[in-house]
């Protein structure tokens, strides 16, 4: 068991020594999986997310279960508690996901598509909700494919996965000058991800997955007077991404 954290250590060491921009990031996290009977597990974990310099980002634990329906099928859901690092101190959320996964075995390969809503929800009082919506809503849809191959502790994997924002604050014009707010019907897509990495497991129990992500990346920022009750100005940013992974999961 020492040797699984003195080596988790060594690659979390590494892999933060490439974090030096705002365009980066590094993810860390530890997390169990019990297996509750046949087909059905309870999960938990936590994960921190640092920026640029080993600055702090986010938190993120949380509590899952998961049930296998039959050999091609399996439904999750998980809850979230997120704490978001702000000048003023931690801005938290709540999330709850819903997952179902398809997924097909040929030779050593496994080709998988999951289907993830999320809502999140935001604690903060005086939260601006004409730029924001109180309760966020996310569909995301993952590809992916990994490789097993026969005796080896080995497991690489690939997989994209498309993030739409489904209400987003919306603000429309008729005149290109006089905005006025819509509601939070707007539907875009807010993130497209590819990713690339490998589980490793030193036992039956133990295992650490290391991982590189890039992102693509689409930002709406609205900046609303709340004083002169009227929108200033809508800036649409779209930007890439690059983060490592390093994480740890003990099944029992």
């Amino acid at each position: 068991m020492k040797k699984v954290f003195l080596i988790c250590a060594l690659l979390a060491a590494g892999v933060s020594a490439f974090a030096g921009d705002d365009l980066f990031g590094t993810k860390y996290s530890a997390g169990v999986d019990y297996k509750l009977t046949k087909g059905l597990h309870l999960s938990a974990s936590e994960e921190v997310d640092l920026g640029s310099s080993f600055n702090f980002h986010k938190s993120t634990t949380s509590l899952g279960t998961s049930y296998k329906v039959c050999d091609w099928f399996k439904a999750g859901l998980e809850y979230s508690a997120i704490g978001v690092g702000k000048s003023s101190g931690l801005d938290w959320r709540h999330r709850l996901s819903l997952g179902l996964t398809e997924s097909v075995k040929w030779d050593s390969f496994r080709f998988s598509l999951k289907e993830t809503f999320q809502a999140t929800y935001r604690v903060k009082e005086d939260l601006d909700t004409y730029q924001y919506p109180r309760t966020k809503l996310v569909l995301k849809t993952r590809a992916k494919v990994s490789y097993k191959p026969v005796h080896s502790r080995f497991t690489p994997y690939a997989q994209a996965e498309l993030k739409l924002l489904l209400n987003g604050a919306n603000w429309t014009s008729d005149d290109g000058l006089t905005y006025s707010f819509a509601g939070h019907n707007d539907v875009f897509v807010n993130r497209i991800r590819f990713q690339a990495g490998t589980k490793y497991n030193f036992t039956k129990e133990h295992a650490i997955e290391l991982y590189v992500h890039y992102d693509y990346r689409t930002d709406k920022d609205i900046d609303y007077s709340r004083t002169l009750g009227q929108l200033q100005t809508i800036t649409i940013t779209k930007y890439p991404f690059v983060g490592l992974g390093l994480g740890y999961v003990y099944s029992f």
